[in-house]
């Protein structure tokens, strides 16, 4: 069963029941989970790590994969600028499995 684990007020981790090898999509998976559940989800970029940059709940998140081999998203609180958005092709497939 997917759930959401509360490690404190700053980050929280999502768990999905599958596992999924491409980074993007596990990430694009959690994102419609939370807004399924009624969460205000927003993809706006990605940071100068490559890592993706969410709004939920009108909150600036870093998302990150869990472990290898798990289908764990972890998402941390952050004020880091959004640098790119010229992939058009992986933010295209993010809105597109948030939507």
């Amino acid at each position: 069963m997917d759930n959401i684990n509360n490690s404190d007020e700053k980050v929280f981790e999502v768990r999905l029941k599958r596992y999924c090898e491409d980074v993007d999509t596990l990430i694009g998976e959690s994102l419609k989970m939370l807004k399924n559940m009624g969460r205000e989800v927003k993809f706006l970029g990605f940071d100068k790590y490559n890592s993706l940059i969410s709004l939920i709940d009108g909150e600036k998140y870093r998302c990150v994969r869990g472990t290898q081999k798990s289908g764990c998203v972890r998402f941390f609180k952050t004020n880091c600028e959004i640098l790119d958005l010229k992939n058009r092709d992986r933010v295209l497939n993010i809105r597109k499995l948030i939507n």
